[in-house]
């Protein structure tokens, strides 16, 4: 343990007003992640998707920084034995980011300070991210001689192409978060000292929307680019009339009516 550093879980979990909040619990290494911390954001992460209160998960980290990516002490230990050390880790966070793909629930990253790595690589794997002004993305890779893990290519390539995921992740030693906003990896800027309050506000206006709006309106989204508009009109039609079948919808729908002659 870091001199400081308290006997607390690697991840925690809370839910309030709909969100869960997965939270990196270890300040003093910058939240860098080693095996116990990917196998606990695993366990924390599934227990959010069996949360049935909640339609929203938020990852976060405590203190000064969302991530640092890999814990570089915990890959020293291991010396040669990198593919060693490579098992006791990846395969848990790949089950993760899997799931994301899978669950019906809304992520939302929730990052600040200088994230690098395979945080920065998870900053970008989420439906939406909401970072604090003065954030840097370093994608820290390039410096220590390997290639990019925890998703850093299918996040960056989905949301802003190839040629610009290689800017990113080759050309460049960091990028700023006006940049990723600008490219569109940035969903919301937080102001200084308010990224709590902002990602809590957006977290719960995304839970008010039902997790069933959120994943149909996300499948159309993904299957939009190998549809002909036909076809896709025709998905859009089925869903809403399946979306109007709901007693949300009449619920909401007469809410709106109150007051109107």
């Amino acid at each position: 343990m870091i001199e400081g550093e308290t006997e607390t879980p690697a991840v925690t979990y809370e839910a309030m007003n709909g969100v869960g909040y997965l939270t990196l619990s270890r300040p003093a290494r910058l939240n860098a992640i080693d095996a116990e911390m990917a196998v606990a954001l695993l366990a924390a992460y599934r227990e959010a998707v069996a949360d049935n209160g909640t339609c929203v998960i938020v990852i976060r980290g405590l203190g000064k920084s969302f991530c640092a990516g890999g814990d570089l002490s915990y890959f020293r230990q291991f010396g040669d034995r990198t593919d060693a050390m490579i098992d006791t880790l990846l395969p848990y966070l790949h089950e993760m980011l899997e799931d994301m793909e899978l669950t019906d629930k809304a992520v939302v990253l929730s990052v600040h300070g200088a994230v690098a790595g395979a945080g920065m690589s998870l900053s970008f794997m989420g439906d939406f991210c909401v970072a604090e002004a003065g954030t840097r993305f370093v994608p820290a890779y390039p410096a220590i001689g390997v290639t990019p893990d925890a998703g850093g290519t299918a996040g960056l390539v989905r949301a802003v192409g190839i040629r610009n995921a290689m800017k990113l992740l080759l050309a460049g030693d960091a990028f700023d978060v006006d940049t990723a906003h600008t490219l569109g990896l940035v969903t919301k800027i937080a102001p200084q000292g308010e990224l709590q309050t902002a990602t809590a506000r957006f977290a719960e206006r995304l839970a008010g929307l039902g997790s069933e709006v959120f994943a149909e309106t996300r499948r159309l989204l993904r299957e939009a680019g190998g549809a002909t508009r036909r076809e896709q009109l025709d998905r859009e039609m089925d869903a809403l009339k399946a979306r109007m079948r709901s007693p949300q919808f009449h619920a909401k729908l007469a809410s709106l009516g109150k007051g109107r002659r």
